[in-house]
């Protein structure tokens, strides 16, 4: 899985589905953003992805794409996985 930065699309393909996720706490910090990420390495580890991240006003916004074959798959793992950053449930639905 890649590094959680960089645009929150993939190339132009329909070969990939993302899966958004929100519920994040305000102003996280690199530690947090990363042991997210490693949370959302663990509960997928046999699916191969691709990660995306930015700050926005709203706060912090991050995709994770599957391809389509393995989405549905990484979705349900990542809804059961309860992740949680600093206290807060973090939700995994359709980007």
């Amino acid at each position: 899985m890649g590094s959680p930065s960089g645009p929150l699309r993939p190339r132009a393909s329909s070969n990939f589905m993302g899966i958004r996720a929100s519920g994040f706490p305000p102003s996280m910090t690199p530690s947090e953003k990363h042991l997210f990420s490693t949370h959302v390495n663990t509960a997928t580890t046999r699916l191969s992805s691709t990660m995306a991240a930015s700050e926005t006003g709203e706060g912090y916004v991050f995709v994770v794409y599957f391809h389509k074959t393995t989405a549905a798959d990484a979705l349900a793992l990542l809804q059961a996985a309860d992740i949680r950053v600093r206290g807060h449930e973090i939700q995994f639905s359709w980007h």
